[in-house]
């Protein structure tokens, strides 16, 4: 029987895509999951999580990324409807697992209403009704396959961040938190063309667009 594991990474993230990744995996082979110690990607340090990554593609039979770009996410947020975006992403990667039963870490505070929305889209999009779909919170602490599908969303957002550095400079993780990147945020949105890899729809920007009207305006 083969298990399934979805997660995210990025979400919060004010720069950069959304990455989703799926794994699946023998479950005769899920104790070597545990054996190499995967957890939460949050609480490992990069080199860690590096490193996990590749153990992990050597074990499990499939690697599924999906990956939605910031103008995709503002897209959404603007209707309100970021867990919609992350559900059928998550339904695009069970697609393809071809796993028996998957875990994830569910997006919307409504396990219940995520698990019945994703099991009909699986149906009615994809033909899949046999998949036993087990979403909680925090999964990817409570689960090894949903830790390992962490660990690779989380590694290869961290590989898109840094291509994204090369081509428009350190901002930092991208994340609201980071002064680097708000920093960053600052100068960008102060130019007529702000880059292409930022989420207009984010509270951040607006708060950041506010204060740079309002200082001009001291100014002037």
């Amino acid at each position: 029987m083969l298990i399934g594991g979805v997660d995210e990474a990025g979400r919060g993230s004010v720069i950069g895509p959304l990455i989703v990744a799926g794994i699946a995996i023998s479950d005769d082979e899920l104790p070597q999951l545990k054996d190499l110690g995967v957890r939460d990607s949050k609480k490992l340090s990069p080199n860690r999580r590096r490193l996990l990554a590749l153990l992990i593609r050597n074990i499990v039979r499939k690697v599924v990324v999906e990956e939605a770009a910031p103008q995709v996410i503002d897209s959404y947020v603007s209707k309100g409807k970021l867990n919609l975006l992350e559900l059928e992403l998550m339904a695009r990667i069970i697609s393809r697992l071809s796993a028996d039963v998957v875990y994830i870490d569910a997006p919307d505070i409504n396990v219940r209403r995520f698990t019945a929305l994703l099991t009909r889209m699986l149906s009615e999009h994809y033909g899949l009704t046999g998949i036993r779909v087990i979403a909680e919170h925090e999964a990817d602490v409570k689960f090894p396959v949903v830790s390992a599908a962490s660990i690779i969303a989380k590694v290869y957002r961290d590989s898109r961040i840094a291509d994204l550095h090369t081509t428009y400079g350190d901002f930092g993780s991208g994340y609201p938190s980071d002064p680097k990147t708000i920093r960053f945020l600052k100068d960008v949105l102060s130019r007529p063309s702000p880059p292409p890899i930022i989420r207009r729809s984010w509270r951040t920007i607006t708060r950041i667009q506010g204060e740079l009207k309002s200082r001009k305006l001291r100014l002037s």
